[in-house]
């Protein structure tokens, strides 16, 4: 089987997408995340790196127009692209991949998700803790990759509260100082200003209940043995990726390096929301070499669920292989 059908195969197999979302404009509010749902696919999945037990647990979906994941496609060849992966050419679904750690006797999340700061798909991460016997008083840290709401929603409940009220809260200090001790300048950013004004306020508004007690971090940092913060700035920035590691076995979290498998890996195009867009290429090229080389297991925290897979080093950049399901 030659390089392009590999290719064209880890393509087809990125559309798969379990849920569906909307548009909405940042921070309209932060929603209840712990409402009940009644109904629904599971939205947890469970392996395991060496002796660390890993669960995907999803937030659940978020998105937008394509061109705003893909900044610099031709328009005419994005909308192809995305017809030929069965992919709507209106609108591309995100989904929020957050993933619990169990190690050294410590509940870790890597990843808050959105809550309801980015529309009424997201905050389905309590249910979803439920569903594995757990809630948010069992989680020992949170560690955040960069401080865009749809990473820090999580960390507020409806009534302005701690939602994870024992854990530690680990963000990166360049983000912190970027997007909360300052009014940062968000118009780099593709979308209309009023989405700037929330997105930037949902930030603030989903962090207020941790500001006393957060520890910060330089990305390359060791959280705990087992967890290592990468450098992958660019995004923003302070964002890192992580490695989780334990005797041979690893897993690389990529963060927001790429959104979707099928514009960002498959294909090259740069995500509109990278505030710098050449350090963000040379980050991703960085880590996906790795990754590809290294034959590291990735987990992409809005590939569709639950975003486990490989990077296939191509002639023309990579291409995206999803994992197998594990039961």
């Amino acid at each position: 089987m030659n390089v392009f059908t590999l290719k064209r195969r880890a393509v087809m197999l990125s559309a798969v997408v379990g849920a569906s979302s909307m548009f909405v404009a940042a921070g309209g509010g932060i929603a209840n995340a712990q409402a009940t749902l009644t109904s629904g696919n599971a939205g947890h999945y469970r392996f395991r790196i060496g002796e660390i037990s890993a669960t995907v647990l999803s937030d659940g979906v978020i998105g937008g127009p394509p061109k705003v994941y893909a900044s610099d496609a031709p328009e005419a060849e994005l909308q192809e692209v995305l017809r030929q992966a069965f992919l709507p050419t209106d609108h591309m679904k995100l989904n929020l991949n957050t993933l619990l750690i169990e190690t050294g006797g410590r509940r870790i999340l890597i990843e808050a998700g959105a809550g309801g700061t980015m529309g009424p798909n997201g905050g389905r991460i309590f249910h979803n803790l439920a569903a594995i016997g757990l809630g948010p008083e069992d989680i020992d840290a949170v560690v955040i990759s960069h401080t865009h709401p749809d990473h820090v929603g999580n960390l507020r409940t409806a009534d302005g509260s701690k939602a994870f009220p024992r854990a530690t809260v680990f963000l990166p200090k360049a983000d912190w100082d970027f997007f909360v001790r300052n009014d940062p300048d968000l118009s780099y950013m593709p979308v209309p200003e009023d989405f700037r004004v929330r997105f930037g306020a949902a930030i603030k508004r989903s962090l207020e209940p941790v500001t006393k007690d957060v520890e910060l971090y330089q990305a390359g940092a060791e959280i705990v043995p087992g967890l290592t913060t990468i450098v992958a700035s660019g995004h923003t920035p302070g964002m890192a990726t992580f490695l989780v590691h334990s005797g041979n076995d690893q897993l690389l979290l990529t963060a927001d390096l790429a959104y979707h498998p099928v514009v960002n890996v498959d294909n090259p195009w740069r995500p509109g929301p990278d505030r710098d867009k050449e350090t963000a290429l040379a980050s991703r090229h960085r880590i996906f070499d790795r990754a590809a080389a290294d034959r590291i297991p990735v987990l992409g925290f809005h590939y569709p669920f639950p975003g486990l897979g490989r990077m296939l080093k191509t002639d023309g950049g990579y291409a995206w292989v999803p994992a197998g399901w594990q039961f």
